[in-house]
């Protein structure tokens, strides 16, 4: 989604614009933000590399990097039905060697690496004769032919993740080295959705499927790139710099197939603190610019930041007990190079006190004289 879904309504609202300068409406511009650019880049090498290793050798990240496929070779190695070559009807035209996928057949030796065979049966719809036979080998299990284990490769790649792992700079130092985005929140750990417990769980839980990103009405999550550390990679997170979260919206956890997000009430959402709002006043537009704002206060759903009078000027107040983090105070902030107020992260999820209802003012009975 990451890489697919921006294109994807980049192409669409260009089509929008160009029949719409004709007149034709068949189309309908979205609305939608580019993800981080460290994001987009890290899905469009993956997919880079993923196309060229499928279309130069086929099934080559399957049977090398793909944990699903190193759990079938190892089941395929006490398989007891498998593909082997009839030497005596066999005419060594390579034909099966050329269409199989997994690069698991050698015409040459006659011999088929049944543990990274994915069972696909093209080398028998190619081959001219009944040179191949799907059965018990000859000797049973040990009469098959196997690729001996590469304890080799295994070393090197457990030595090279141990290595990786000791050099890999921590969140620590990232946040020390890389420079605070100009107009953004001065959060310093990621803010993860309601319904995940806090950043804690939601990291060890999250599959990084992004069925959230694209399900959010307002688009406020958007894929990490280190700010969860580096097994976080891609792993949503709330960006009030593109949007706020929904008040009243609760799909996030209808739409999470592992449990890092759990499904909640829109009423039992409502009082789930994911932050604190922190307000900067040097940074204040009120005082570095001496005109009033209030955008902060007016779109606060809790009314958790509101305005009181400071030596003659009206400046934003927060209430931690009613704030509940959803970034409607840090988004609309005017405030540049960086936002008077931003959301702070719970790295474990709190509650926060329902707001209290104001009474409604008494009207004016029916028949009597207007109020005004």
């Amino acid at each position: 989604m990451t890489l697919v879904r921006p294109v994807a309504l980049l192409l669409n609202n260009g089509t929008a614009w160009l029949l719409g300068a004709a007149h034709v409406y068949l189309f309908f511009t979205v609305p939608f933000h580019i993800p981080s650019p460290a994001a987009f880049a890290l899905t469009s090498i993956f997919a880079g590399v993923l196309f060229t290793m499928s279309y130069m050798r086929g099934r080559l990240f399957c049977n090398t990097l793909c944990p699903a496929g190193a759990l079938l070779g190892l089941i395929a190695r006490v398989s007891l039905f498998r593909i082997v070559i009839d030497k005596s009807a066999c005419k060594d035209c390579g034909l099966c060697e050329k269409v199989c996928k997994a690069g698991c057949i050698d015409s040459e030796n006659m011999r088929v690496d049944f543990s990274a065979c994915v069972g696909c049966f093209n080398c028998f719809d190619a081959c001219p004769t009944v040179g191949l036979r799907y059965r018990v080998p000859r000797g049973g299990a040990r009469g098959s032919s196997l690729r001996p284990v590469n304890r080799r490769r295994r070393t090197l790649l457990r030595n090279g993740a141990g290595a990786a792992l000791m050099v890999f700079p921590g969140k620590d130092t990232l946040r020390a080295v890389l420079p605070v985005p100009t107009g953004k929140s001065r959060s310093k750990l990621p803010i993860s959705p309601p319904g995940s417990g806090g950043t804690g769980r939601f990291s060890s839980r999250c599959t990084a499927c992004h069925l959230c990103v694209n399900a959010c009405p307002t688009q406020v999550l958007s894929p990490a790139f280190l700010e969860y550390g580096p097994g976080g990679i891609l792993q949503p997170r709330m960006d009030y710099s593109l949007s706020t979260c929904n008040y009243d919206c609760v799909v996030c956890g209808q739409v999470c197939p592992s449990g890092a997000i759990l499904p909640l009430e829109a009423e039992a959402k409502k009082l789930v603190q994911i932050g604190k709002a922190r307000f900067v006043k040097d940074d204040c537009i009120v005082i570095t610019k001496k005109t009033e704002c209030g955008a902060c206060s007016e779109h606060c759903p809790t009314k958790a930041v509101h305005m009181v009078k400071s030596e003659g000027l009206f400046l934003p107040e927060v209430n931690e007990d009613l704030c509940i983090g959803c970034g409607s105070c840090e988004h609309p902030c005017p405030s540049t190079p960086n936002k008077a107020i931003y959301v702070e992260s719970n790295p474990v999820h709190r509650a926060a006190k329902k707001p209290e209802s104001k009474k409604a003012e008494p009207q004016a009975k029916p028949g009597a004289d207007f109020p005004f």
